[in-house]
């Protein structure tokens, strides 16, 4: 037997309501089981990739430095103006942070960015080869950034587009202390 059409639609109405208690930043932050698992100090630490340059590159190989990752993909239309900023914020960055960028995707969402693809994005984004490393293609929600501290653990984990100077007063922030790393229940 069915319920009442009623009794349906009321908790229908229930659901969206309890679906919007959350706060902007629980949606827009959101955590995997690697930053769960401690990061850098976790199990898990080599590299992606090889860069563009031909080097190792991974988010655990700037020991206690600040590690600014933004993920991007060459078929994301909004990936485009979040290099730009990235770039940005790397350009007038402490020098205690590194710039990474992982391409997340190629042209095409289901295919990863070739190397030849990789080095034109890098080359018009006046990226550092050293710091531009492919992951396939992960049907990753775009743009999205991590922010590795110099303790090796995840610090920050958000998606959307952030400006340069979002980008630098979040990492100001944490430096000051005005914001502290998530803990994870171990």
């Amino acid at each position: 037997m069915s319920r009442p059409a009623p009794l349906r639609i009321v908790a229908l109405a229930l659901l969206v309501v309890l679906a919007g208690c959350a706060t902007a930043v629980d949606q827009l932050e959101q955590y995997t089981d690697w930053d769960r698992a401690g990061g850098c100090t976790g199990a898990v630490t080599g590299p992606w990739g090889v860069s563009l340059a031909g080097t190792a590159l991974g988010p655990c190989m700037f020991p206690r430095r600040f590690v600014w990752i933004t993920y991007d993909a060459l078929w994301c239309k909004s990936c485009d103006r979040q290099t730009h900023q990235s770039q940005a914020a790397a350009a007038q960055a402490a020098r205690d942070t590194v710039f990474v960028t992982v391409l997340s995707g190629g042209r095409q969402a289901d295919q990863s960015a070739t190397q030849q693809q990789m080095q034109a994005w890098a080359t018009e984004h006046g990226l550092d080869p050293r710091h531009v490393v492919s992951e396939g293609a992960t049907g990753r929600a775009l743009p999205q950034h991590a922010l590795i501290g110099p303790d090796g653990r995840t610090w920050l984990r958000r998606l959307g587009h952030l400006s340069a100077g979002e980008i630098l007063a979040t990492l100001d922030a944490f430096r000051r202390g005005e914001r502290l790393p998530p803990v994870f229940a171990q």
